[in-house]
């Protein structure tokens, strides 16, 4: 999934950090398996269940259409909290659905309307940093959609961008592994295409100046890349 803004000043500075899918999984059990479905610990079948379902939608394209009206079930895993590989494989399936933009608009729907709610990925950003790349993918599809672009100030997605944006060292709290390095970028390009809004924009704009000074939030908006250059740089002179 590309989700860059479009700039054309910023694509000789922005690195491709697209990630290739991982590759079906075959089940197939071997003969001389013991252990029958029986056995298995429920939370098996659910990561087995996600994971068929992620492996049809890859190898499908343009299956996924039949999730819609589906998708507050499939939002539902995230809740699963302390089971991060069944987070992990969900936000693997709602980001290939993202590719669809009619799944986008059903999703962005349900968020609109309360039946998914949209907090489920913004605070995944914290607690599952493994999955802060294919988050923000997420969230930058999501914000082709309008509405998004509101939910997301109400719901305080600058407050996550922005602590991702800032950490230089790709660190975070807790036993947890570190933030994926090219978090940073995607960070940025979604606060650029969020003040990119012709609605909405301005409004995105005036909010991170309460963060950032004037300079840097013109260059977040026309440079993605060239703005964390300049960050790092203010902060390093500043140490």
């Amino acid at each position: 999934m590309n989700g860059r803004s479009g700039s054309d000043k910023s694509s000789d500075l922005l690195i491709d950090f697209s990630e290739p899918d991982p590759p079906a999984v075959d089940w197939g059990f071997n003969k001389s398996t013991k252990a029958s479905g029986n056995q298995m610990e429920l939370k098996e079948k659910v990561q087995m269940v996600l994971e068929a379902l992620r492996n049809v939608l890859l190898m499908n394209s343009g299956v996924e259409i039949l999730l819609i009206g589906q998708f507050q079930l499939v939002f539902d895993f995230l809740k699963a909290h302390y089971l991060t590989e069944i987070q992990l494989k969900t936000m693997h399936i709602i980001s290939i659905s993202t590719r669809n933009k009619e799944c986008i608009n059903d999703i962005s729907s349900c968020i609109a309307n309360g039946s998914i709610q949209l907090p489920l990925l913004l605070v995944l950003l914290v607690k599952l940093p493994k999955a802060t790349e294919i988050i923000l993918r997420t969230l930058i599809a999501l914000v082709s959609n309008v509405s998004m672009v509101k939910e997301m100030i109400n719901y305080g997605a600058l407050i996550y961008s922005l602590d991702i944006l800032a950490d230089s060292s790709g660190s975070v709290g807790g036993a947890d592994a570190p933030r994926q390095p090219a978090g940073r970028m995607l960070a940025a390009e979604l606060l650029a295409k969020l003040q990119s809004d012709q609605l909405t924009g301005p409004k995105w704009s005036r909010l991170i100046e309460r963060f950032l000074p004037l300079i840097f939030v013109d260059t977040l908006k026309d440079n993605p890349s060239a703005a964390i250059q300049m960050f790092d740089s203010i902060t390093e002179n500043r140490n």
